[in-house]
């Protein structure tokens, strides 16, 4: 009877040892995305005024290297020569979309995106330690913030939950793409 005492107490104390755990987990994530959405909330939205290709005026005498037309997800610096923001000119977007496209968007980078990083990595027959998840991670968790703002200048006439949704799954995809495209630069096993 007295083992029985002892082992339920056991299970209890261990019970409680890893909810303290959960809390302090929730805690940090907690702390972190006040921090994100005090950053974003300093920073004003960019507006993206019409982007016009004159690809007629172009006079092309040698070409060479690679031409990627549009924005390269492995370089975040092209969006800031791309999007111009007119003075003074704003759109209102509602601080509780903000919060929430940040914190689903953080969720999917902390859970959902290592096993496709895993994924990815097996399927290219990639041996590549943790840390390179983690820095994977860590690079898109910057880009974070330009991402949404560059996808809410895109806004359109959708009412907000639909909005929030399609940017959601489009920055999601982008972050799947950029993956793949960081990870495809490595040199596949076999090849020296």
């Amino acid at each position: 009877m007295q083992n029985q005492h002892f082992y339920s107490v056991h299970q209890l104390s261990a019970q409680v040892s890893k909810l303290e755990q959960r809390i302090r987990e929730l805690e940090q994530s907690n702390y972190r995305l006040q921090q994100a959405l005090d950053m974003l909330k300093k920073n004003p939205p960019i507006h993206v005024e019409r982007i016009d290709y004159h690809f007629d005026q172009l006079k092309i005498e040698r070409l060479e290297g690679t031409l990627n037309i549009g924005i390269n997800p492995l370089d975040p610096e092209q969006i800031d020569e791309i999007f111009v923001q007119k003075q003074g000119e704003k759109f209102p977007v509602d601080p509780k979309t903000l919060q929430r496209l940040y914190e689903r968007l953080y969720l999917f980078l902390d859970r959902e995106l290592p096993p496709i990083i895993e994924e990815e990595k097996t399927a290219l027959g990639l041996k590549l330690d943790q840390s390179y998840t983690e820095f994977i991670k860590q690079d898109l968790l910057k880009q974070l913030k330009n991402q949404i703002e560059r996808q809410l200048s895109k806004r359109n006439a959708k009412p907000e939950p639909e909005q929030e949704e399609e940017i959601f799954e489009t920055i999601k995809r982008d972050m799947v793409q950029a993956v793949r495209a960081f990870l495809s630069q490595f040199p596949l096993k076999g090849d020296d």
